[in-house]
Parts: C-alpha cells; sequence; structure tokens
C-alpha cells in the first residue's frame, strides 16, 4: 500500500492506527513522512516517523517521565471515578515508582460540581 500511495504522489500518511500496522510500516523503511496514529511497543527514532498515541495510558506514564525530570517529588493526581480515571493512575503510579519516585497521591472526583467543592 505504501508504493501505491508514494506512486500516486503523496508525501505523508496519516496512519495507520493499529499496533501491528505501526510495527510493519516501522520495517518498511518507507521514505515517506508518516504520522502513525498509535505506537508500537519498543519505539525507535526514525526521521520521517512521528508517534501519536492515543492511549491515555500512554499519555500518564509520558506525564510520570516529564515531571519526574523536573525533579518533583509529590505528585497529586486528579482523576475522574471512574474505570478510565483507575487506568490512568494505575499507569502513571507504575511509571512513577519505575523511575524511583515515592507516593502518588490521588484525589478522585465525580463531577465538576464534587471537584469544585473539594
Amino acid at each position: 500500500m505504501l508504493a501505491q500511495v508514494q506512486q500516486d504522489g503523496a508525501s505523508i500518511v496519516v496512519g495507520p492506527l493499529l499496533k501491528n500496522n505501526v510495527e510493519a510500516l516501522m520495517k518498511s523503511n518507507t521514505p515517506l513522512n508518516v504520522l502513525a496514529l498509535n505506537q508500537p511497543e519498543t519505539v525507535r527514532s526514525f526521521p520521517n516517523i512521528c508517534y501519536f498515541a492515543l492511549s491515555p495510558e500512554d499519555e500518564a506514564r509520558d506525564a510520570a517521565h516529564h515531571i519526574y525530570d523536573q525533579g518533583k517529588q509529590s505528585p497529586l493526581l486528579l482523576i475522574p471515578r471512574s474505570a478510565l480515571g483507575d487506568r490512568v493512575a494505575n499507569a502513571f503510579t507504575q511509571e512513577w515508582q519505575k523511575l524511583g519516585g515515592g507516593i502518588v497521591l490521588q484525589q478522585k472526583f465525580g463531577s465538576v460540581a464534587e471537584l469544585k467543592m473539594a
């Protein structure tokens, strides 16, 4: 498909979405500029490929790295009281502790009004 896209004159590709297709794309050595809508398990740097992770867990892990790299020591997570909030908090906490950080405080909320009252 990449050969056809290039033959049609495209210089940039947005996609793929599925991780296994992103991994196949990395192995293809395409000269096209790519904005992949996911990232593989092991991210390798290519000058023409950018990864745009759609996973909230990936964003939480990136946030943990960013905050840790700034020398912060006591993060407080404000998260929705939901399965998604739990997933994000777990991903952040695991990454934070893997980096050598300590306790991660959490404050859950159910609505904006509840958050304002806290």
